[in-house]
């Protein structure tokens, strides 16, 4: 099964969409024949990104979210649910880096990283899901993707549902 073939009609939610990674990604599963949700803190510019692909013939929704904001993330995920049914897949790419000394650290820097990167992440999948789990009638062939670091060790989500985001090390 080609890429377009498996990506074809699945839905995928993008968190950090605006730019980077996210953006490349929301033109990429929208290329593969992808339902693409997309959400940033950046309305101005995911109106444009969402201009864009539907220009090309994709499927695309969007939703302004922060998720650092529980209610955001909750937000992005009934947006994909009332566009497209439910949820295939999530990609988790919102976050930000920081390069520093551990002692030299503001406290207020470490609670910002550990709020994007560990509870947006967090948020998202805790809304997503149910609603990848029940979203469809029919879930037997619909199941979301995942990759993460425990992945390696044989570490095996056990609910069908799956979830694919990305973890952040803070490097000391």
């Amino acid at each position: 099964m080609s890429e377009k073939e498996f990506f074809k009609g699945k839905t995928v939610v993008i968190t950090g969409a605006s730019s980077g990674i996210g953006r490349a990604l929301a033109y990429e599963f929208a290329a593969n024949g992808a339902n693409v949700v997309i959400g940033a803190r950046h309305d101005t510019k995911l109106a444009e990104i969402a201009g864009d692909l539907t220009n090309r013939g994709a499927a695309v929704a969007w939703c302004a979210a922060d998720v650092t904001r529980e209610e955001d993330c909750r937000r992005l995920v009934e947006t994909a649910v009332a566009r497209f049914g439910g949820i295939d897949i999530l990609v988790c790419n919102a976050g930000i880096s920081m390069r520093a000394l551990f002692d030299n650290v503001q406290l207020d820097v470490l609670r910002r990283l550990m709020d994007v990167n560990f509870w947006g992440t967090v948020y998202c999948t805790k809304y997503a899901l149910p609603k990848g789990c029940y979203g469809y009638h029919d879930r037997s062939a619909k199941k979301m993707e995942y990759e993460i670091s425990g992945r390696k060790m044989g570490i095996k989500p056990k609910k069908r549902s799956q979830v694919l985001c990305r973890l952040s090390v803070i490097e000391m």
